[in-house]
């Protein structure tokens, strides 16, 4: 069962191509009483599964969730050029139950909430296709607002070519960012659908937070490039957030400046590694990289500017930093150019990759 390339709940842009959807909903009253966790199903498979006492950690150590035993922990398939999705980006539990199979898909936003969660909810998912109840819930740890995200026709199957959605929900954590959770299951285990709505919900109000926070405040981030004594030093705005990617030769860090739940995402993104994939298009101007002159530049289709530049570190002469910007605006863009400007070679904190 395969599942959508990119569930998350804002459009984040993470390459030259920027991903994203158009949907379309219809919203629930806003009153919706919170809902108590159902019963489970009766048939043999996954409506009767039993939670697990032990939660797993999502996200990184972000959240952790309840799950029936036998859940595991497994990253979406890529290609053998790529690199599996972070975990600080998204985490896919499966669960099966002989051939049905339920699977739990978590992603990090990126995202900050605003005075309501539920009216950032609705909004975001007035975009979507599919018809949906948007209800406040109750989940079992009182220090997380959640939001429940409940398909009006069933089987779902608007957020997935070859899955049923079940249900979802959008939590927003202490520090005002905000995650979703998402259960699908297969076609054979869509058959006792009362079943799996009832462990979904299970698992669903489960959520707690984990122990990883994000480090939102303006100020330093080091960057982890192949060297056991040397990193990257970058300068970066208040509420960005950074994240690594590892590939079989390259390293993909991005610094995220988070913003509300619909938005464009200003972000940077940096490859480390031998072979950047740099096609430029037209020349944007002018800049300095770790103390060398660049130029930057558009893409052939697209918006964002890049650059290319020469990394030398102990170990590693030949390493390319290919930078990608994407900003909403002129000034936003110029802020995230000094930060990109602000990058030097400084001596390693951390001996190992995070």
């Amino acid at each position: 069962m395969t599942m959508p390339t990119n569930l998350r709940s804002r459009r984040l842009r993470i390459s030259c191509v920027l991903i994203g959807w158009l949907f379309f909903v219809s919203i629930a009253d806003a009153q919706q009483a919170p809902r108590k966790s159902l019963p489970l199903g009766t048939t043999q498979g996954i409506g009767t599964s039993k939670l697990a006492g032990k939660p797993t950690e999502v996200l990184g150590g972000r959240l952790t969730v309840r799950l029936p035993d036998g859940a595991r922990v497994e990253a979406r398939p890529f290609d053998i050029m790529s690199a599996p999705e972070s975990e600080e980006h998204e985490t896919r539990v499966m669960f099966d139950a002989g051939q049905e199979r339920l699977v739990l898909l978590a992603h990090e936003c990126f995202a900050l909430a605003g005075d309501d969660l539920f009216e950032d909810v609705s909004k975001w998912v007035a975009q979507w296709k599919g018809k949906y109840e948007i209800e406040r819930v109750a989940v079992a740890n009182g220090r997380i607002k959640a939001v429940a995200v409940i398909p009006r026709n069933d089987p779902d199957h608007t957020r997935s070519d070859d899955a049923t959605f079940v249900e979802g929900v959008f939590v927003q954590s202490t520090d005002r960012t905000i995650q979703s959770l998402d259960v699908y299951v297969n076609a054979v285990a869509e058959k006792d659908l009362k079943g799996c709505k009832a462990v979904a919900s299970q698992i669903l109000l489960s959520v707690a937070p984990g122990k990883r926070t994000l480090n939102l405040a303006a100020g330093e981030r080091r960057l982890y490039v192949y060297s056991k004594d040397r990193e990257i030093s970058v300068t970066v705005p208040k509420n960005t957030v950074a994240t690594k990617q590892v590939g079989p030769d390259f390293l993909v860090h991005r610094l995220i400046v988070l913003g509300p739940l619909a938005a464009d995402s200003d972000s940077i993104l940096i490859y480390a590694g031998f072979a950047p994939n740099y096609e430029p298009g037209a020349k944007k101007g002018d800049g300095m990289l770790l103390g060398k002159r660049v130029e930057w530049h558009g893409f052939p289709k697209g918006d964002g500017v890049q650059t290319l530049c020469d990394l030398s570190i102990p170990g590693n002469d030949d390493l390319k930093l290919h930078i990608i910007i994407h900003a909403s605006t002129d000034i936003r863009l110029q802020v995230l150019k000094q930060s990109v400007e602000s990058l030097k070679v400084v001596d390693s904190k951390n001996l190992q990759p995070r």
